[in-house]
């Protein structure tokens, strides 16, 4: 289970690929997991692009980096931390502003 906090960085840079309109943003926030009879908490900091190919539906490609935080001597996940890649379809609720 993670929580993420994202900021929106369109406002400061762009980026530069003729064509696409992307929105940079970076994420911050707290995750817990569960593995056998193991548990941790880790730290999350993401990175990424909002692409919205019509008002509604967009896609999003975001890249994390998981580092977990409980110093225990026999972990069963990943002792240090993980990066992970994504694509995500997005769709967009209520009202249009």
């Amino acid at each position: 289970v993670d929580l993420m906090v994202k900021y929106d960085l369109s406002n400061l840079f762009t980026v530069p690929i003729p064509g696409l309109e992307l929105e940079p943003f970076v994420g911050l926030g707290p995750g817990k997991l569960w593995m056998a009879d193991q548990s941790g908490l880790t730290a999350n900091v993401s990175f990424g692009v909002n692409h919205w190919i019509t008002e509604t539906f967009g896609l999003m490609l975001m890249t994390e980096y998981k580092h977990n935080l409980d110093d225990t001597d026999e972990l069963l996940y990943d002792e240090g931390g993980t990066l992970r890649y994504s694509m995500m379809l997005m769709i967009k609720f209520g009202k249009s502003e």
